[in-house]
């Protein structure tokens, strides 16, 4: 197994800071067979000689360096370079454990499967000096794209697995995209590849580092959820089977639609999401591979924000946090348009 190349895929923009612990840690790895495809978009501080110095130190690392297009572009970009019998993505300012590559891999060879998922930590600063050893017994669970379809891990980020190579042919991240681009990206391949079998790993393999002022971290609440949902929609003539991205469209415009409720733009919001919902409701009596049971579901959902508020709710605190962190913006925003009067 140990023959087995694994092309790791790294965008890099302004990541000075991050570069080592992230490179470091995949060089470290304990399947060794890897090449690290880092792509340099048009950074402005000091990646690209940081990048460059440690290719000096390691041959199995890889430096490409392009204008500023975004992370859709980098990583289309590292694809395009990659040799690997299998594919995996890491975000500059992301680490995996020494353990990561070698686990997904076994799982993948061993089932035969197109792509391997594990999960993640969330780490915020001050960053622990050590995190709890890995537990030598996990779960591992086998899905098709339909149920893969339906679980936000296994069709959201594109980091945190390994894919089969074969698997990613005829699929590219969406340029211009700006939130859900990876999302997108799996929507696609699943849709392509209808007969996929993806395995999930019960394991916190993948050290996602959230700061604050990130990208997710600033985004606009309501406009890249709409963005997102024009995506799935746009994609969808192209797709032969179109029910994972009608799926995911409908819930981006969930979204869009109730957490662009608690901002000032709450009558933009309405009437936007009315005309993508239209869409997708059409949509939805052409498709086949959706039960008449979730149709009336999501058209119920469609008709009814309250509806959908109530099941947010239902799954737990989380979403009304978020609703609180969301009037305080739009109080915010309220605030700044009246001192510039």
């Amino acid at each position: 197994m140990s023959e087995r190349l694994i092309s790791v895929i790294i965008p890099v923009y302004n990541a000075a800071a991050y570069l080592h612990r992230s490179i470091g840690a995949i060089l470290d790895s304990s399947h060794g067979n890897i090449e690290v495809i880092c792509v340099d978009d048009g950074s402005s501080d000091d990646s690209l000689s940081i990048l460059q110095t440690i290719a000096g130190q390691d041959a199995r690392v890889k430096v490409v360096s392009k204008p500023n297009g975004g992370v859709s572009s980098a990583r289309n970009a590292g694809l395009a370079l990659a040799k690997g019998d299998y594919i995996s993505f890491v975000d500059s300012d992301d680490w995996i454990h020494r353990d990561c590559l070698k686990i997904l891999l076994a799982e993948a060879e061993g089932r035969d499967a197109d792509m391997a998922v594990c999960d993640f930590l969330e780490v915020r600063n001050p960053i622990p000096e050590s995190f709890p050893p890995l537990q030598t017994d996990y779960l591992v669970s086998v899905h098709d794209v339909t149920s893969a379809g339906n679980d936000i891990l296994l069709r959201s980020s594109c980091w945190g697995r390994i894919y089969r190579k074969g698997y990613l042919d005829g699929v590219t991240f969406p340029d211009g995209l700006q939130f859900g681009e990876d999302a997108l990206f799996n929507a696609v391949a699943m849709s392509i590849h209808c007969n996929a079998k993806i395995i999930k790993v019960n394991l916190p393999l993948y050290y996602y580092f959230r700061y604050l002022g990130s990208l997710v971290s600033r985004r606009s609440a309501e406009t890249a959820w709409l963005d997102l949902c024009r995506a799935y929609l746009h994609i969808l003539p192209k797709l032969e089977r179109k029910d994972i991205c009608i799926r995911l469209a409908y819930r981006a415009a969930f979204r869009y639609r109730h957490e662009g409720s608690f901002t000032i733009r709450k009558k933009e919001v309405k009437r936007n999401a009315r005309a993508v919902l239209n869409s997708c409701n059409d949509l939805l009596h052409k498709e086949q591979h959706i039960s008449q049971k979730e149709r009336i579901q999501l058209q119920l959902l469609a008709s009814s924000p309250l509806l959908y508020r109530m099941l947010l709710l239902k799954n737990g605190k989380a979403a009304l946090e978020w609703e609180r962190t969301l009037k305080y913006r739009a109080q915010q925003e309220k605030n700044a348009s009246h001192s510039q009067e």
